[in-house]
């Protein structure tokens, strides 16, 4: 478990381990978060992260560093090459993605997908 922004961040390393995880809870929302630990805005998002989490008891956060190797299959499954991204899957189905900080479009998103 990655405790980097809260205990609701699992270590999921593989595209397989994703899709397993998303089907056991296939009533929630996943918000896969793409980050670096070199990016300035990766770190600025992190309090609207936590707010988030706090407020969308029902949907599960998961913190994925680019630069893990461990994590790599899961980040060409994406083709993550911007951060912060920010995926949302449910049910092992993509639903949405967006980059960058957009407070409002990330609120926006969780709340179309609940």
């Amino acid at each position: 478990m990655d405790n980097s922004i809260s205990n609701k961040l699992y270590n999921l390393t593989t595209i397989n381990e994703l899709n397993v995880y998303s089907q056991n809870i296939s009533t929630k929302l996943l918000v896969l978060y793409f980050k670096a630990t070199w990016c300035g805005p990766c770190k600025a998002i992190k309090p609207f992260i936590s707010y988030l989490q706090d407020n969308y008891p029902n949907v599960e956060f998961c913190e994925i560093d680019i630069e893990d190797d461990s994590r790599d299959t899961i980040v060409k499954n994406f083709n993550i090459i911007k951060v912060p991204t920010f995926i949302f899957y449910k049910n092992a189905k993509l639903c949405k993605s967006i980059i960058g900080t957009n407070k409002e479009n990330i609120e926006e998103t969780i709340n179309e997908f609940l």
